[in-house]
């Protein structure tokens, strides 16, 4: 009841209700832990997403760090709990860039996709989620200053294939296509970034004409093509101007 409470009040923003409901639910579930150890992971999960939600970094981290340590227990005595492991360091390594802690991240990130790429080969159905944990990478390595231009196509790559499939995945791609832009923004392929998110915009330009909800996102893809529109534009006048 108290888990459920704290899933259905997240969306309506009322987290520290959830905050609330979800503490309570780690204390009930750790006192029955040594009966059925199942629960806890997922709880201690949703309470760290739940005290990020509150500004809460720092303190968001130890219940999922707790999380992936019961869950790598539970993978290396059962490999089916390989997927539930996967979910909590993705978890992790975004509790880990919201706290500051960049190095943290970027090894959390790389562990994740990892893993996720061997459940891909096991089963194509994740490879969402390998594409999923590739563009948290990016962010990651961006974070962190390094390149992220790799993970960034790779993950555009599989979220391209998947949407062909799947329309419904089509969201997730302008997504990476909007990260990928940045990321070659970063390293000064300005054009190639003006390329990439000219097709995320056109992509929720039709998104939004079917859901409003999807605007939010379009103005800040649109925002984003302007940015590099004026970075691809800046070095030409700069020669221009030398040449006079």
């Amino acid at each position: 009841m108290l888990t459920n409470l704290g899933i259905v009040c997240g969306p309506t923003g009322r987290h520290a209700d959830v905050l609330d409901a979800f503490r309570e639910a780690v204390s009930w579930w750790r006192a029955l832990a040594a009966d059925d150890p199942t629960h806890l992971p997922g709880l201690l999960n949703y309470l760290g997403i739940s005290l990020g939600a509150v500004g809460r970094f720092a303190e968001a981290v130890a219940p999922v760090e707790e999380a992936v340590a019961l869950l790598r227990a539970a993978a290396a005595a059962n490999p089916d709990s390989r997927p539930e492991l996967a979910k909590a360091l993705n978890n992790l390594g975004n509790r880990y860039q919201q706290a500051g802690r960049t190095a943290d991240a970027v090894g959390c990130a790389e562990e994740t996709v990892a893993l996720q790429r061997e459940l891909a080969v096991e089963d194509p159905q994740r490879l969402d989620s390998l594409a999923h944990a590739l563009s948290n990478l990016g962010s990651a390595y961006r974070q962190a200053g390094l390149p992220a231009v790799s993970p960034g196509e790779e993950a555009v790559a599989l979220s391209r294939r998947i949407a062909a499939e799947d329309p419904s995945h089509v969201y997730a791609l302008t997504l990476a296509l909007n990260n990928l832009g940045m990321h070659y923004s970063d390293v000064g392929r300005h054009a190639d970034a003006v390329g990439v998110t000219e097709e995320a915009v056109t992509l929720l330009q039709r998104l939004t004409a079917q859901d409003a909800l999807f605007q939010h996102t379009l103005d800040g893809a649109v925002r984003n093509l302007e940015n590099h529109r004026r970075a691809a534009v800046e070095p030409k006048r700069k020669k221009r101007f030398w040449r006079s």
